[in-house]
């Protein structure tokens, strides 16, 4: 019984918004305000060798690298990721350790990563932002098991619907349900309240399906209460009222922290499968100060090209949203097989990236743009090493351009 009355509790306390000890960082550190973002996204598939030494010794040592590299590159701004599947890569109450940092999910940290992270980027002369998955629990089959001190396993199990798992296995926080919306936000709260960082950026990660199933009971309840919208209508404003809080609560602090989301190139995608109003959030204010479509496509791609992906984008902005271009490195040396006649572009072109950086600054929303990731610079495959240091040397030259 008091097991019980201590989760009880716990999730009261999560839910009101309440913190119960985090130590915050030093919040006399300068953040940088810059014209054009030139960010390196720092996956949770690059942090994770970084950890392997489980120590914040080894850890920093192996970030302090990471940075000048991004640094040396001419970069500004670091997209950090702080929460890739219900878990965190920072000291938490709301969300249990990552197994990424510890080996085990839920494990004591010994240190705090993102204060380390913040710290390095700062010394650099780094903007960073806090990259986190919203709604993401697990990848489908994954075979991580949730800890016991991870609330989506209590809201799993007791058949509140808080969190679902769809028919191809991924689980998820349902986004139709006003209490996640509020977990959601107030685990934004707990960053910002108490780490440095210039943002917070969410991925493209929204509704994880198009099966009516999904979500049968929220919309059957919500339509007998005389809720008149389509399915579809329905799920995207689910969606719009989270990016609407979360703007809201970020923009009621007295810090300049922006708030960014980078969603599919493609808009039908957007729209139609993961249920995200695009359109919306760049007409209308109080959603997003900046947008960072993930526009992964060669100049000579057969159905989105990126010129034309890129002046679409721009031409959807109807307020002060800032554009920033999300490129592809991983797929430099690559053959693009769903690129048709332009399936070879990724391998025939010299300095591709440089190119489409050149080509988006031409966008008159242009803000700046993101390079995904850090180990397809950095840690390229032995075949491909002199390919990507003329990327390199593209990149670079285009910020003097």
């Amino acid at each position: 019984m008091k097991k019980w009355l201590v989760i009880f509790m716990t999730i009261t306390l999560v839910l009101s918004g309440c913190s119960i000890g985090i130590k915050p960082v030093d919040d006399t550190i300068q953040e940088t305000d810059v014209d054009e973002v030139r960010a390196i996204w720092l996956s949770y598939l690059d942090l994770h060798p970084m950890f392997a030494g489980r120590t914040k010794e080894s850890y920093r040592l192996a970030l302090e690298e990471a940075m000048q590299k991004i640094k040396n590159l001419g970069m500004n701004t670091v997209m950090y990721q702080v929460r890739p599947f219900g878990d965190a890569l920072y000291m938490s109450n709301l969300f249990p350790s990552s197994y990424l940092v510890t080996g085990t999910e839920g494990a004591i940290l010994s240190f705090d990563p993102l204060y380390v992270a913040i710290d390095v980027a700062k010394k650099n002369g780094l903007r960073i932002e806090a990259w986190m998955n919203p709604y993401r629990v697990r990848n489908a089959n994954s075979m991580i098991p949730l800890s016991n001190n991870n609330i989506a396993k209590i809201w799993y199990s007791d058949g509140s619907r808080r969190v679902i798992k769809t028919s191809k296995g991924i689980m998820i926080y349902n986004p139709a349900l006003a209490e996640v919306r509020k977990y959601i936000v107030n685990s934004v709260k707990e960053i910002i309240e108490h780490y440095a960082v210039d943002g917070i950026h969410f991925d493209d990660y929204f509704y994880p399906t198009t099966d009516t199933a999904f979500d049968k009971v929220e919309y059957l309840a919500f339509s007998n209460n005389g809720g008149t919208l389509t399915l579809g209508d329905y799920r995207r404003e689910n969606v719009n009222k989270l990016i609407r809080e979360v703007y809201q609560l970020i923009h009621s602090y007295d810090r300049d922290i922006v708030f960014g989301i980078s969603p599919q190139g493609i808009l039908d995608i957007n729209y139609n499968k993961l249920y995200v109003d695009v359109p919306l959030w760049l007409s209308a204010n109080g959603y997003v100060d900046y947008i960072c479509p993930q526009v992964y496509f060669g100049f000579n791609h057969s159905i989105v090209p990126f010129e034309q992906m890129m002046d679409n984008w721009n031409a959807l902005i109807k307020n002060n949203v800032r554009l920033i271009a999300g490129l592809a490195v991983y797929k430099v040396g690559q053959e693009d097989k769903r690129a048709g006649y332009g399936k070879r572009e990724w391998i025939d072109s010299e300095r591709i990236l440089g190119q489409m950086i050149n080509t988006a600054k031409s966008n008159s929303h242009y803000g700046g743009y993101a390079l995904y990731r850090y180990d397809s610079l950095f840690k390229p495959s032995a075949s491909i090493v002199e390919r990507i240091n003329d990327e390199k040397q593209g990149i670079m030259e285009s910020i003097s351009d």
